[in-house]
């Protein structure tokens, strides 16, 4: 009981020491290996935040792996996707509209919102069909993004 104690206390303290040092190998473990979904998505927070506009090329697949793993937490692949998203990843529009179908409406609010700020023709022309969703606040949200 007591390590289990020690370990939900201490694996929070290492993940964000890792941030704080920049240390991008520990992030990208904490991504892979995590035990719980706070961690995997602290860790793909912090690749963002110790590098917010540069590509940190070891964390790119295991971000995109993320994105598409179905089992993963609809929440952690949103984080995901927002960090490649903000990364400008060449590959994440189509991986996030991969996804969408698959995860909850808070998720796919987040992972469309990913897609507005990417600079490229699919992700607007996915926002563009966005527009119409069964989901009236992302359809709405989307619009107002759109100048509708």
């Amino acid at each position: 009981m007591i390590l289990l104690l020690l370990a939900c206390v201490f694996t929070p303290y290492r993940l964000e020491r890792a941030v704080q040092k920049y240390d991008e190998r520990s992030l990208i473990d904490h991504l892979q290996n995590g035990k719980y979904g706070y961690i995997r998505e602290r860790a793909a927070l912090g690749l963002h935040r110790v590098s917010p506009n540069v590509t940190i090329p070891q964390a790119q697949k295991v971000l995109r792996d993320c994105v598409t793993q179905k089992n993963e937490f609809d929440y952690v692949r949103g984080e995901c996707a927002y960090t490649l998203a903000k990364w400008n990843d060449p590959k994440v529009a189509e991986l996030i509209v991969q996804a969408l179908p698959d995860v909850d409406d808070e998720t796919r609010y987040w992972m469309a919102n990913s897609l507005r700020s990417l600079d490229n023709t699919y992700a607007q022309a996915q926002l563009y069909a966005l527009r119409n969703d069964s989901d009236p606040i992302l359809a709405a949200a989307v619009r107002q993004w759109l100048g509708e």
